[in-house]
């Protein structure tokens, strides 16, 4: 393990090994949580390895833990400490292969930093297991040495992620019922004794479980990308490949590439796809809305209707108002005379054409 994780971390300037122990977890710690976000940079990402690495060696010097001796025996305020060669394997995938192995290929370095970050998860797992920190299903996958069937797997996964739930909720209802008083574990140095409390102890607790669930499928990762880096070709071999294509190729091929965008509506479906979706359409028309659609438009229709012809009255009612007496009855006398004019000039039964003879 010292040889493959001492290959990942070269190039990285080694800070003071005598710095507190405390100092050194949460510097490390501190990068790991902005890995998540996405904020930190590759020289952060070193500076991490560096600090975790030194607080690993700490951690074995001072002897804080033992094999033989169980979850009870650990003080509360040391549990954190189990988590450190989880965050360095975590830390390790991190490392870009220029940052791990300047003078070797990207395959080798991918290789490299694949097997340091193994060992570091494989000793976390191997210490929880002693100590016997690790959940019944993370223990049985541990231990597992065949191979396991695909629905094996699955209902592992499941299981993993169901807990999981579980434990992201419990600690948020522990947080939540804090409110800001947990105490600060590995910020500066000690100072004194601090009182934990059982929601303290119950916190590590979940975390370095739910951190075993995630170290065994970082293995899983790593042992399927180490088997496509060994199925890859040495570099040597790589070079005498056939050439990359020249700047006139890529030309020709970006022209096809968007001649063939714009007859295919521009990324939409080309004309094979519209063809296929029109063979088995149907022959009649179909609707376009539905029964309620059609009643609430014409619902729509009518209220407008009862509008217009409630406002035409109050516009008529409003003229007639505004006439006197005298008015009225004059446009009442016209009305009358204009009738007896149009009778005279137009007989009864003169619509008829039936009842008058053919001249």
């Amino acid at each position: 393990m010292a040889e493959a994780l001492g290959a990942a971390m070269q190039g990285c300037e080694l800070e003071d090994s005598q710095m507190p122990l405390a100092v050194l977890y949460e510097r490390g710690k501190r990068v790991h949580d902005q890995m998540e976000s996405g904020s930190s940079t590759q020289e952060d990402i070193r500076s991490a390895a560096t600090n975790l690495q030194n607080c690993k060696v700490a951690v074995e010097r001072l002897a804080l833990f033992s094999r033989n001796e169980d979850p009870d025996d650990i003080a509360t305020g040391d549990l954190k400490f189990l988590l450190v060669p989880f965050y360095l394997g975590e830390v390790l995938l991190q490392l870009q292969a220029a940052d791990v192995v300047t003078f070797a290929s990207s395959s080798a370095s991918r290789t490299v930093t694949l097997k340091g970050a193994k060992q570091e998860f494989k000793e976390f797992l191997s210490v929880c297991d002693d100590i016997d920190l690790l959940s019944a299903l993370d223990q049985r996958a541990f231990h597992r040495e065949e191979p396991t069937d695909a629905n094996t797997k699955r209902n592992e996964k499941i299981a993993h992620f169901k807990r999981d739930k579980e434990i992201k909720q419990r600690l948020a209802d522990i947080e939540a019922k804090e409110k800001g008083t947990m105490k600060d574990f590995g910020e500066g140095e000690d100072t004194g004794e601090v009182d934990y409390s059982e929601d303290d102890r119950e916190a590590w607790l979940l975390r370095i479980e739910m951190a075993g669930s995630a170290t065994l499928a970082h293995l899983e990762m790593i042992e399927t990308e180490t088997q496509i880096l060994a199925s890859m070709p040495p570099p040597s071999e790589r070079s005498k490949e056939a050439p990359g294509p020249t700047p006139e190729q890529m030309l020709v091929t970006a022209a096809l590439r968007e001649a063939t965008r714009s007859l295919q509506g521009g990324g939409e479906r080309g004309e094979r796809d519209r063809i296929r979706d029109e063979v088995f359409r149907p022959t009649h028309t179909m609707h376009t809305m539905s029964v309620e659609e059609f009643g609430e438009i014409e619902c729509a229709e009518m209220m407008e209707r009862s509008a217009e012809q409630t406002k035409r009255a109050a516009k008529k009612a409003a003229k007639e108002a505004e006439r006197s007496q005298e008015d009225v009855e004059h446009m009442a006398l016209m009305k009358a005379r204009y009738w007896d004019d149009f009778k005279d000039d137009n007989p009864s039964g003169m619509g008829n054409s039936k009842l008058r003879p053919c001249g």
